[in-house]
């Protein structure tokens, strides 16, 4: 099942929006000209994560010493600062824990989010795969 989200050029890079889906959405967001949907819901204590700020992150390169990594693809939560990795879900502050996932779709310039057809049977998810945030 498809669910519409916007025209391709209303979510430029950087952007962030919410689609009604479950209890918290789904937040979709556009990282470097791709674009990822996760689940709007921060696994630690049920942030909604939209309300977030995408980031980048700290990262040890040698002894006492550090750089900055990956400035807009991590979605930092507003309640407890959990990072999640936009690309894959994976949370950085606890990686066993993961954000689901959903497919993103641009037909005609329209994107939308394939979910799970709640009449179809249960089938085991696949990792959802980014999309260029372009029209064709």
């Amino acid at each position: 099942m498809k669910i519409p989200v916007a025209r391709v050029e209303e979510l430029p890079e950087g952007a962030m929006t919410v689609i009604p889906y479950k209890r918290q959405g789904i937040a979709v967001i556009n990282v470097k000209g791709r674009l990822y949907a996760l689940n709007n819901s921060c696994p630690h204590q049920g942030a909604p994560l939209a309300a977030g700020v995408l980031t980048g992150m700290t990262v040890q390169c040698g002894p006492y010493e550090t750089k900055w990594e990956r400035e807009g693809e991590i979605l930092r939560c507003p309640w407890h600062r959990w990072e999640i990795d936009v690309a894959t879900g994976t949370t950085i502050t606890e990686p066993r824990q993961k954000v689901p996932s959903y497919p993103v779709v641009v037909t005609d310039g329209e994107v939308f989010v394939e979910v799970p057809d709640p009449r179809d049977p249960v089938k085991p998810a696949k990792p959802a795969e980014p999309v260029e945030a372009v029209s064709r």
